[in-house]
């Protein structure tokens, strides 16, 4: 008997590979473990790939995307309705009529619905009507309606949904609740080669001169949905009672110099740390620096924040806000405090573990352990295979 064929999958995405997003680096890490399981071949930009992906793409169809421009933009641009149709087009027309399409979103499964892939899935990591309007104001609600009626024809085309939290696996149930059986609630993953308890802290601490002081970190791409503002709200708080804390706010992103200047708005400038953008295998240090992880996004987000099982894989304790949709792997892992989404109780939970070393330790231990069992790509990839081929 000869061995089973390994199924073909092609994945569609519009993602820039080349360039740092939250959705890009879960590509990355993705598909290599979808690898395993798949052969895959990628939809999506024309350009270089980076070498993680090059090395388990069989196959590649490129889209006519001019490079550097995010698709949604073009919705606000003068030649935006000329540039989405030919997106349109090649989208309806792909060479994948009685195939596996995986896509990187409902709007994209809806476009490419036409083409008539055997099995239709679609990942959600956000609700991209919703994030529109929150990026660009009254802006973004002229094409809002649209998004979410393309949002709900994916729904309703898709044989599998991939949702990766329950927020978001309960806003697609009400926006079509005859595709309720059909979303299955997978969430976020890190690299337990990069991200685990081993992590040493120490050179960075050294290099920012921090000796003893009390630190909190957050990674962030500086979006909208981040909630920095009322981060910092919140950390001038703990400044005022433990004038040594310091907070690092590692990343880059829109919303960086705006921060800067609500540090100094706020007197908090030198107790806030922006180091800029760290490289992937960077990211684990700069965690472990901390003594706790902290995230406090606006109240609109309903995604799964990636870096709070970062937080945990490295051992970090970690204060964020009690919305169980958002951070329900933290309340399952017993991992740290879920405040009130107010400035006021957020400082306190950070506060009340700056004070308690022992509770710190003990927070981190059970985050690390949820994580290695739950959380690695290689388990991600495993469910979503045994989704799409169930």
């Amino acid at each position: 008997m000869s061995p089973a064929r390994t199924p073909r999958l092609h994945v569609l995405t519009l993602e820039d590979l080349a360039f740092a997003t939250g959705q890009q680096a879960r590509l990355i890490n993705l598909l290599p473990e979808l690898a395993r399981h798949f052969e895959l071949v990628l939809v999506g930009r024309p350009g270089r790939l980076p070498a993680a992906l090059a090395e388990v793409i069989v196959r590649r169809v490129e889209l006519p995307l001019p490079p550097g421009i995010r698709p949604l933009r073009y919705l606000l641009h003068p030649m935006g309705p000329v540039r989405w149709r030919r997106i349109m087009r090649a989208l309806a027309s792909l060479p994948v009529a009685g195939e596996s399409l995986y896509c990187e979103s409902l709007i994209l499964a809806s476009l490419a619905a036409p083409s008539r892939p055997k099995l239709l899935a679609a990942e959600v990591n956000g609700i991209a009507n919703e994030e529109l309007l929150h990026k660009l104001g009254p802006t973004g609600g002229l094409v809002q309606g649209w998004l979410k009626s393309r949002e709900r024809d994916g729904l309703l085309a898709c044989n599998r949904v991939i949702a990766v939290s329950d927020g978001i696996a309960n806003y697609l149930g009400q926006l079509a609740p005859e595709a309720a059986p059909r979303i299955a609630v997978i969430g976020n993953g890190i690299d337990p080669h990069i991200f685990h308890t081993g992590v040493d802290g120490t050179i960075v601490r050294r290099e920012l001169e921090l000796c003893h002081d009390p630190v909190a970190v957050m990674h962030s791409t500086f979006r909208p949905w981040h909630g920095i503002d009322q981060l910092l709200d919140a950390w001038a708080i703990v400044v005022a009672e433990c004038p040594r804390a310091r907070l690092l706010l590692v990343g880059d992103g829109p919303g960086l110099e705006e921060a800067r200047n609500e540090a100094v708005n706020l007197d908090i400038a030198d107790n806030v740390i922006f180091p800029g953008a760290v490289q992937l295998d960077e990211i684990p240090a700069w965690l472990a620096a901390a003594d706790v992880g902290v995230y406090f996004p606006e109240p609109w987000f309903i995604g799964h924040p990636i870096k709070l099982v970062e937080y945990m894989a490295v051992g970090l304790p970690v204060v964020t806000v009690n919305d169980k949709a958002l951070a329900g792997t933290v309340s399952e892992a017993g991992a740290g405090i879920l405040a009130e989404p107010r400035p006021e109780p957020f400082a306190r939970a950070i506060l009340e573990l700056f004070n308690d070393p022992k509770r710190r330790a003990e927070l981190g231990r059970k985050g690390a352990a949820h994580v290695a069992s739950q959380f690695s790509w290689g388990t991600i990839a495993q469910k979503i295979a045994a989704f799409l081929l169930d």
